[in-house]
């Protein structure tokens, strides 16, 4: 049941006996404007993550949720297209599973009050000594994902391909700009958040509609904020050539990236095509990439692909030896012709379709799951049930798959290559 609480701020209750726990997620989104913002909003999850008022210290947290019956708690950040979202998420143990504690839900509704509406500030910004401790950690991460290679390769293509320089960088922002930020501008991205970006409430687990309705209006006081666009796709000018960049680091394995534009919009009919597409192209263990390029041709230490429907992009990794670039550079072009001519069997269609889907039925065990359709469906407005996500990619055509592979664009390539000096992966 989806309800509108106020303005810009809507409630989701997904009742279900699947799982001994419930879990809540509180999700505030809004549009990406430039890198530092990404860099802000992380650091500013980070921080809420440890602390309040009532909580000041991370053990203080803990003990919170230790009296939760040992409930968990967290924050991410994630990037869909032109928006970045926070999350606030908290799983407790369903009161029936404990008994005496029938008011368990509310319980933790008030500790998410306390970690979202109570920040530690003091004089209207946030605590010196956490920003520096958070700034710190957040750095020592963004550092340590730039010393992997593959993640270095994959920002630098990127930076290449995309014009927008808030989606030429890590959804996580970067560390200058991480750097930069001090207890005065994340207290102005907080309120920001707290009263401007639209809201999503997702409640699921073992229980009753209405109570839950009631609990949350009550301890999760919103204002009205104006709601987003639902168009949250990130649309890439096409270019008329193929932009390739080299760059050499002291790596025994090189890792050579190509970047395809592929303009199909999440939720309409040829996205499926496109999933499916993907799934034979890069994306399972049944597609070209891995059985032709890896295993059949060795070419590759590893190859796959991945497509994200927000950005509309498909982008294909490989770890190779860097003298079979040219070579590994046709093989892969090569696969995505042999769809793009219908030179794949109905039989490995129909296996790389049962693959998405026993992939679907997995991720129903999770109960993550229908909370993040239900964050995507409140970005997009498009409602998109699993059934119904299950029914279309198993009707795929081989035709569907042509026509879109035929949308497929190489638009740019990345290569890290070795330097002379100790080598590393």
């Amino acid at each position: 049941m989806r309800r509108k609480l106020t303005t810009g701020a809507h409630l989701m209750v997904l009742p279900t006996s699947q799982f001994k726990t419930i879990r809540v997620m509180v999700s505030f989104a809004t549009k990406i404007i430039s890198p530092e913002q990404l860099a802000q909003r992380t650091l500013l999850a980070n921080i809420l993550e440890v602390s309040s008022t009532q909580y000041p210290t991370q053990r203080a947290v803990a003990r919170a949720l230790a009296d939760l019956y040992g409930a968990n708690f967290g924050t991410t950040v994630v990037r869909k297209g032109t928006r970045h979202v926070i999350n606030f998420i908290l799983t407790i143990p369903a009161p029936q599973f404990i008994p005496g504690q029938p008011a368990l839900l509310t319980a933790g509704l008030d500790f998410l009050r306390e970690m979202i509406f109570n920040p530690l500030l003091h004089q209207g910004h946030f605590d010196d000594e956490v920003v520096a401790q958070q700034r710190r950690i957040l750095v020592d991460y963004l550092t340590g994902m730039a010393d992997d290679k593959q993640t270095l390769a994959a920002h630098r293509l990127a930076g290449e391909y995309f014009d927008d320089p808030a989606q030429q960088v890590s959804p996580l922002g970067t560390v200058a700009d991480v750097r930069a930020q001090n207890a005065m501008t994340l207290a102005v991205a907080y309120q920001q958040m707290l009263t401007a970006d639209e809201v999503l409430i997702g409640v699921t687990g073992a229980v009753d509609e209405a109570p839950v309705i009631a609990a949350v209006a009550d301890r999760l006081p919103f204002t009205p904020r104006q709601p987003l666009e639902r168009e949250i796709t990130y649309h890439q000018p096409e270019r008329a050539t193929v932009t390739d960049q080299v760059l050499a680091l002291p790596v025994n394995q090189a890792k050579f990236d190509l970047a395809f534009r592929l303009p199909v919009t999440y939720g309409t009919p040829d996205y499926y095509a496109a999933v499916v597409m993907n799934g034979l192209f890069g994306g399972t263990a049944l597609s070209y990439l891995f059985t032709t390029v890896r295993e059949q041709e060795s070419l590759a230490y590893y190859a796959n692909s991945t497509y994200d429907a927000f950005r509309q992009t498909v982008v294909v990794e490989t770890g190779i030896e860097a003298q079979n670039t040219p070579v590994v550079r046709d093989k892969v072009i090569a696969q995505l012709h042999r769809l793009q001519t219908g030179e794949f069997s109905s039989a490995r269609l129909d296996q790389v379709k049962a693959t998405l889907v026993n992939g679907y039925r997995a991720n129903l065990d999770s109960q993550g799951t229908p909370l993040s359709r239900e964050l995507t469906r409140q970005l997009t407005g498009q409602p998109v049930s699993m059934a119904k996500t299950m029914r279309r990619t198993e009707a795929v055509t081989k035709q569907a798959v042509m026509r879109v592979a035929r949308k497929c664009q190489l638009q740019a390539t990345m290569l890290l290559k070795g330097a002379t000096g100790n080598a590393s992966d």
